[in-house]
């Protein structure tokens, strides 16, 4: 936390001065830096202490960054590109957001980083909000996307969420499958001739994992004799460069998961076809990763690849439109009508946080409660001869 000193001089003029703590040589030893801020003779007493917050936050973040030593001339673009270059986000994330920026600098880039204010974000807001902007493209998820960036460049400007009129994007419910659609789902994969397909989806159905992670899985990481399967890494395609392999989104999502016999079964009849491919190849194998899900030749499918299998699945089938993360839902919720209890159910999917599932399940949970409410009322309560 940064320390700040508010200091009278002998004219009365109020000044604040930020001192942060860093240790830059990973010694142990720290470092102080700090910078006096004065506030503007008009300015409230209780406005010039918040801003000094505000301000001792954005000073901070630069400290601990390494970034440029920005002053009071610094504009906003300036430190919004240095923050991308050094943030800690996913390589296609990175991409997203250097095309993003090019709008939001358009919007407020010019304008000095002490001087930015929740109003500027809020004018914005309104123009992603007008006609012109939604015919140009810009929808609901983008809208949401710009405000998370903007939100994570500016959370150490102290910018509460709560201060910006940003726009509410509804959470929609998941989308999965009910007990009985998942049997029948299932049933169409297992008469189906394409073992791949199978193999890919009957994966995500029983064990929750992400698309990314579905493909960055190889084979060492199938653990037949005790039935897990870990999650490691994630596959990612970013144009230019090709597929990737990339960390899991969090921590904890490096996991191992159990899986029952019949998904080891599957995998061991997909391993068949998957040596064959290789035997057929010889020289001209491109799978030294030993991925899972492959290109004939043995490199890395894509992972838009698991959509186009899917979609065209759901198409052959006549099934309701549902998506690979739809899998991933099904499997939650139906663990949850199962009794698998949140702490669980969290190490199973690798969600960070347990606040996280019980948001995006309570439709779930729910019914599971109710289910047990009602049981233990049959328990305990005698029936009415």
């Amino acid at each position: 936390m940064p320390n700040i000193t508010k200091r009278t001089n002998k004219d009365g003029d109020i000044s604040y001065r930020i001192r942060v703590y860093v240790d830059e040589t990973g010694t142990g030893k720290h470092i102080m830096k700090s910078k006096t801020w004065r506030p503007p003779a008009n300015m409230r007493p209780s406005t010039a202490e918040k801003e000094a917050v505000r301000l001792a936050a954005i000073f901070e973040d630069q400290v601990k960054r390494g970034l440029i030593a920005f002053d009071s001339s610094t504009k906003f673009g300036e430190y919004a590109k240095q923050w991308i270059e050094n943030a800690q986000i996913a390589p296609k994330t990175r991409v997203e957001y250097v095309g993003l920026m090019q709008r939001i600098t358009l919007a407020f880039g010019h304008i000095k980083l002490e001087k930015l204010q929740s109003h500027h974000l809020e004018a914005f807001y309104r123009n992603l909000a007008e006609d012109g902007v939604r015919k140009s493209g810009s929808n609901a998820a983008a809208v949401k996307l710009k405000e998370v960036m903007i939100e994570k460049k500016l959370s150490a400007a102290a910018l509460a969420r709560e201060h910006t009129d940003a726009p509410k994007i509804k959470r929609k419910e998941s989308k999965y499958l009910d007990d009985k659609q998942a049997q029948n789902f299932l049933e169409l994969l297992l008469n189906g001739p394409d073992i791949r397909v199978k193999t890919a989806f009957i994966l995500l159905l029983f064990t929750g994992m992400r698309r990314g992670e579905l493909c960055g899985l190889s084979w060492g990481a199938i653990d037949d004799k005790n039935g897990i399967i870990h999650v490691k890494c994630a596959s990612q395609y970013l144009p230019g460069q090709g597929v990737s392999e990339i960390s899991t989104k969090t921590q904890s999502s490096i996991r191992a998961i159990k899986a029952p016999q019949f998904v080891f079964d599957i995998l061991t009849e997909y391993r068949i076809w998957w040596n064959q491919k290789k035997l057929c190849y010889g020289r001209e194998w491109k799978g030294e990763l030993e991925r899972l899900f492959i290109q004939d030749d043995g490199k890395p499918i894509v992972p838009d690849t698991i959509n186009y299998w899917l979609n065209k699945f759901l198409k052959k089938h006549n099934f309701a439109h549902i998506s690979p993360h739809s899998l991933r839902h099904t499997f939650a919720t139906l663990q949850i009508a199962a009794g698998v209890d949140v702490r669980t159910l969290q190490a199973r999917t690798g969600h960070a946080q347990a606040s996280t599932l019980v948001n995006i399940y309570s439709h779930a949970i729910k019914s599971a409660q109710e289910a047990a409410s009602d049981a233990l009322e049959s328990m305990l309560i005698p029936k009415a001869k």
